[in-house]
């Protein structure tokens, strides 16, 4: 990024005059004859300043907002003491490269992680492992939160407290901007794709967002206060096979991959990752679905979206053991032989289609406000595993057989989701 914006001259101009505003008002002018004036300033000092997309990139209106209001304190000297060379250092260096934030989000239900384990851009860390003066930092306010959050922590001494509080994992991550509140802005989206990723694979979709936290940026710390409330613990024990798909996720983040599938799996999650605790049970349900679909359904399939859903859920899920195992009314520790996958592969298929059509009904007339029938709890359990087993598969047919997008290309392409769909039968394995 360059050092000085192209624009620069102009920004300082606009800058002097509300310099000016502040100098010529007073308490009792100010709301009369002032106000308006600052505020039509401010809206040309923003406007020249984000015409620069690199300044878009690292700031935000509430930045610009509070470096010029707060002019006084940043400077550390009295509207008449600013002068023409202090005011141009002080912009110059406000809008000039952009610095280093180091952000750590506390996650209070979540423990046992390998230490340094990624997710998207965060590596999560327990509180023992963070820098010393960021622990000095976090610690220096749980005198004040005892009394607060001790029940939060079955906790019933200060020890006790603070002996759980050492326990929490945090999502730690850096990030680049000018000003603070797009720092928190950008890091809280980060840190909550990571944790959105987490949702997904391991049955988390109930774990509350990342709001609270804390960052140090040069020599100076900040962050954000937020109530947390537990929703129950999660101790996490790696899974190999979802790993491999976590890792790739990471990847795509990690490395901005450009193909479709890899910009469908993170716009998935993401829909996925919104529902929480209190999110009402009719939204859960349509998330679930809508992930499902910005996963599966490409440009081709606009006109036929139902149909076309069911018949890839039918085609990737529906010889997979579980239901299988639910087709034939078997319990979920019952073996299946060889031959019994085979005789019932294409049934099976056939029961999901339908169901899946069933369900994406409801969610038409949910959307559409029609009357129709309610959504249960098992709606949304159904319409939540299957969107989170069919990423499972997409991910391992990136893997395996280098599906790279959803719609054909040509006649025949194998590096689609829809031409390898068109080669299977009911009657096929999907080949692992």
């Amino acid at each position: 990024m360059q050092t000085r914006p192209k624009n620069f001259d102009q920004i300082l101009k606009v800058a002097e005059q509300i310099l000016q505003v502040f100098r010529e008002s007073d308490e009792k002018t100010w709301s009369e004859k002032y106000e308006t004036l600052w505020f039509q300033k401010l809206d040309e000092f923003a406007s020249l300043v984000f015409c620069n997309k690199e300044l878009r990139d690292y700031l935000s209106l509430d930045d610009v907002r509070d470096r010029l209001f707060n002019i006084v304190m940043y400077l550390g000297k009295d509207l008449k003491g600013i002068t023409d060379e202090d005011l141009e250092k002080y912009v110059g260096e406000w809008l000039g490269p952009p610095k280093t934030y180091e952000f750590f989000f506390p996650a209070m239900e979540l423990f046992g992680f390998p230490d340094g384990y990624k997710l998207g851009q965060c590596e999560l860390h327990s509180y023992t492992q963070l820098p010393e003066d960021m622990q000095n930092h976090i610690s220096s306010r749980w005198e004040y939160a005892y009394e607060r959050e001790k029940i939060i922590y079955h906790s019933r001494t200060p020890e006790e407290y603070q002996k759980q509080k050492k326990q929490e994992t945090y999502f730690c991550l850096k990030v680049e901007a000018l000003g603070h509140n797009k720092a928190i802005e950008v890091a809280t989206r980060l840190a909550n794709q990571g944790l959105n990723i987490l949702k997904c694979f391991y049955l988390l979709e109930h774990a509350p967002r990342l709001r609270e936290c804390r960052y140090r940026v040069d020599t100076g710390y900040g962050g954000v206060r937020a109530e947390r409330f537990q929703w129950g613990w999660h101790h996490h024990r790696v899974d190999q096979e979802l790993e491999t798909y976590v890792q790739l996720v990471n990847r795509f983040v990690e490395q901005a991959t450009k193909d479709e599938i890899a910009k469908r799996t993170l716009s998935a999650i993401d829909i996925y990752g919104m529902m929480e605790s209190e999110t009402p049970l009719e939204l859960k349900f349509l998330l679930s679905v809508m992930a499902a679909e910005s996963l599966l359904l490409g440009k081709d399939d606009r006109d036929f979206l139902g149909w076309k859903l069911r018949e890839k859920v039918a085609i990737l899920l529906g010889d997979t053991p579980v239901w299988v195992k639910q087709h034939l009314g078997k319990e979920p520790e019952d073996k299946l032989t060889e031959q019994e996958c085979d005789e019932a592969r294409p049934a099976a298929r056939a029961e999901l289609a339908k169901r899946v059509g069933m369900i994406y009904d409801k969610r038409s007339a949910l959307v559409h406000q029609d009357a129709g029938e309610k959504i249960t709890e098992d709606d949304f359990i159904f319409a939540s595993n299957i969107m989170r087993l069919s990423l499972q598969r997409i991910l391992r047919l990136y893997n395996d057989k280098g599906i790279r997008r959803v719609s054909k290309t040509s006649t025949v392409d194998l590096q689609s989701l829809d031409g390898f769909i068109e080669s299977m039968k009911y009657s096929l394995p999907l080949g692992w």
